[in-house]
């Protein structure tokens, strides 16, 4: 006859992620957006009083946000994910905190590209890359197209990039518009259109 094992009996559950996901702790499932984010800016401004005023909080505010974060990572690994070092120094990241960090920066950019890849498929985001060079040219031309993008609701995002890098961006949709120009000795003929398309319509520098 087989003997009864000893200790708490565990019933099997699903397998997998889906498993996992299922039996997530609360302390994990309580973690927000919103306490991420703020950890990422306190690691990148070191204080809590710097991250505050650069959230535009209160810094009791940001600090109780990194209390709930250590009691919640404490539960889940056993350690807190920041330590205070005294008044005026930057706060100590534990190997968990500088762990928790880096996952949130890869969650964030995901989303943050999945949104903005979304919101170009309907046509509600246009994304304009400029050198530092071409930058007051496009804000004058920007006052001339305002009201209407403005009436389609499309969100205009300028972003810099170096003339070296136009293909690059082009080509993997980190942009929809290129201005700016692209030096060429003589007898060169224009640089050919990015075959790259969105939305039906087809990319290229404008010089």
């Amino acid at each position: 006859m087989p003997s009864i094992p000893s200790g708490p009996l565990k019933v099997p559950g699903p397998e997998g992620f889906r498993g996992d996901l299922l039996a997530c702790s609360p302390d994990l499932l309580d973690l927000t957006w919103d306490q991420m984010r703020t950890l990422v800016v306190v690691h990148e401004e070191g204080t809590a009083l710097a991250a505050a005023r650069l959230l535009g909080r209160e810094q009791s505010s940001v600090q109780k946000q990194l209390d709930i974060l250590n009691r919640n990572f404490q539960a889940l690994t056993g350690e807190l994910v920041v330590v205070k070092q005294g008044r005026g120094r930057d706060l100590l990241f534990t190997p968990t905190g500088l762990e928790v960090v880096d996952r949130i920066r890869s969650t964030f950019s995901d989303w943050l590209q999945g949104i903005a890849n979304s919101r170009r498929r309907l046509g509600s985001t246009l994304t304009v890359g400029t050198t530092e060079f071409t930058l007051p040219f496009l804000a004058r031309v920007w006052e001339r197209v305002e009201p209407e993008l403005m009436a389609r609701e499309v969100e205009l995002k300028v972003v810099h990039v170096r003339t070296r890098y136009f293909r690059q961006h082009l080509d993997s949709n980190q942009v929809d518009l290129l201005c700016g120009g692209l030096a060429a000795t003589v007898g060169d003929g224009p640089l050919a259109p990015s075959t790259t398309s969105w939305n039906g319509t087809a990319k290229a520098s404008l010089s």
